[in-house]
This record gives C-alpha cells, structure tokens and sequence, in this order.
C-alpha cells in the first residue's frame, strides 16, 4: 500500500499539479501563438511575391525602389532574396527581443505584408 497523505499534503500536491497544469496550457497558448504568427508572416511573404510577380507580368511596377533596383538587376530572384533577406532580420528581431516585443514584431510585418498583399491584388484586379 502507499504512504498516507495528510490534508495539506495532499493539498500542496493538488496546487502543484494545478500550476503545472497552468503552466503547459500557457505554454502551449504562447506556442500556438508563434506558430499563428509565423505562419502568417510566411503565407504573407510568399504571396506578395507571387502578387507581385503576377502584377509586373501585367505591366505594373514594383513601388519600393529597393525592391525595383533588385528586379531590374537580378530578377525575381533579387525579390526574393530580398524577402528572405528581411524575414532573417525578422528572425533575429524575435530571437533577440523580449516575448512581447517579438510578438509585436511578427504581427507588424506579417500585418504590413498582408497590407501589400490586398494592395497588389486589388492593383492586379485593375489592369
């Protein structure tokens, strides 16, 4: 047979197991929001590349000058690159700010892609 908790022993194990308990569903919460975020920042990206590829294939021009310069010169591998080059400097923003501030960093570039995502679209949707 096992050992015979008192009361407050057995209440001082049930509050263990109840922040522990809080502890994961917080965790998990925080961890579903990074995958949210993360997620929405890649889908934004790669969409407004390929907006954009599919608006300079209809004769519109690309409005950010450095992103100009690179598809003048290299392309849409200069697009890409570029994308890639900010989401690097996105990741390390996240990696190197405190928990809210890296939230606030993927919800800004991810809302300012989505932003430019609607913005192409609805130019493309004109020609």
């Amino acid at each position: 047979m096992g050992k015979h908790q008192t009361p407050s022993e057995r209440a001082a194990s049930t509050d263990y197991r109840i922040e522990s308990v809080e502890y994961v569903v917080e965790w998990l919460s925080l961890r579903t929001l990074s995958v949210a975020l993360w997620t929405a920042v890649f889908t934004a990206s790669i969409l407004d590349v390929v907006t954009t590829t599919i608006g300079l294939r209809q004769g519109l021009s690309e409005g950010n000058a450095l992103a100009r310069a690179l598809l003048e010169t290299l392309g849409v591998v200069g697009l890409v690159g570029l994308k890639l080059a900010a989401l690097t400097v996105l990741a390390a923003t996240w990696y190197l700010v405190d928990e809210q501030q890296g939230y606030a960093a993927l919800a800004g570039f991810g809302g300012v892609t989505g932003v430019v995502v609607v913005c192409n679209v609805a130019m493309i949707a004109t020609v």
